[in-house]
């Protein structure tokens, strides 16, 4: 998890130079104090509220949500081994 975004940032690691960033707030309700996303076994994240679930690595929803997870554009720089965030 990181700062960012509406709730926070997921940043999940692809391979040793390519990572993905998601909102981590659930994206098919509005911002409430529930409706954060959370890792829950490296394969899939899950919306605090209603239990929907999403593949991580893909951000694609596997029950309930009409559209997928808010993905940031990552990029990592290898020489300072640093993750950059952007929209």
């Amino acid at each position: 998890y990181a700062n960012g975004g509406i709730k926070g940032l997921i940043i999940y690691r692809v391979s040793d130079v390519k990572f993905k960033a998601y909102e981590r707030s659930c994206p098919h309700l509005s911002p409430s104090t529930c409706t954060y996303l959370d890792v829950d076994n490296g394969i899939t994240v899950i919306c605090r509220c209603d239990k929907t679930e999403f593949l991580l690595a893909t951000g694609e929803p596997i029950n309930g949500a009409p559209n997928g997870l808010k993905e940031y554009t990552a990029f990592y720089d290898s020489s300072t081994e640093t993750i950059h965030v952007v929209n």
